[in-house]
């Protein structure tokens, strides 16, 4: 999370010093053991907040403001999920073996990178040369592998495209061009959306300032508890 969020700081914040608002910056919470937590005001009126305790991680990004001795951040409606196609890996075919009699024609992974999360059932069908089509679910690895086979149509058939869809989130599915010649291992990117709550919806802040150090000091309605305390760095 923190890796992360340094990198938004660097964009919304290094644009001009403290242009615009004097709130402006990257917050760390004070003082509570085991929770890791961050926020960062950009200049231009956009934050971007993160939450991390134990194997949970939360975050929001959205709009801020002040309101006399108040900072109320308000955040974005999450886009609709959906699937868009990451990068061409052929050490994906290691968890299949290397059988000569029975090979591997296509692996494919579903991730959410800048989760860090890989996704079981997910539905990914295979269109064939011959016309056909084969679907199966992906594991807890977030893997499913098409072994080509031998009997009847399927003699010499390869893959030209594959889609993926999540049913249990009533995700359709979207459909990729595959290139049989190239690809032999492809990961396809899961961007949850609306599927996954963001951290909060609103959130205020109590604003302290002596000499000019900042402290912000969460009130009831955000997330965590209240009087958690940020500290501009």
């Amino acid at each position: 999370m923190r890796r992360w969020l340094l990198g938004t700081a660097a964009i919304l914040v290094g644009m001009a010093a403290w242009a615009g608002d004097d709130l402006a910056g990257h917050y760390y919470l004070d003082g509570v053991h085991e929770v890791g937590s961050e926020l960062v005001l950009g200049t231009d009126g956009r934050f971007s907040f993160g939450l991390s305790y134990g194997a949970v991680d939360q975050e929001a990004q959205g709009s801020w403001k002040r309101d006399g001795d108040q900072v109320v951040l308000r955040t974005d409606s999450p886009p609709p999920a959906g699937f868009s196609l990451g990068e061409v890996s052929d050490q994906l075919l290691d968890a299949y073996g290397t059988e000569p009699d029975n090979p591997t024609l296509l692996a494919v992974r579903v991730t959410t990178p800048r989760l860090d999360l890989v996704w079981s059932n997910m539905q990914i069908t295979a269109e064939f040369s011959n016309g056909l089509t084969r679907s199966g679910m992906t594991g807890r690895r977030g893997l499913l592998g098409f072994l080509a086979r031998t009997d009847g149509p399927w003699q010499g058939a390869v893959i030209r495209r594959v889609s993926v869809a999540y049913p249990a989130g009533n995700v359709a599915a979207q459909w990729f061009d595959i290139d049989p010649k190239k690809v032999r291992g492809v990961v396809v990117h899961f961007e949850p959306g609306e599927l996954a709550a963001p951290a909060f919806k609103t959130a205020s802040f109590h604003v302290v300032s002596v000499g000019g150090k900042v402290t912000l000091t969460l009130q009831k309605d955000g997330p965590g508890q209240a009087g958690w305390q940020y500290s501009r760095q």
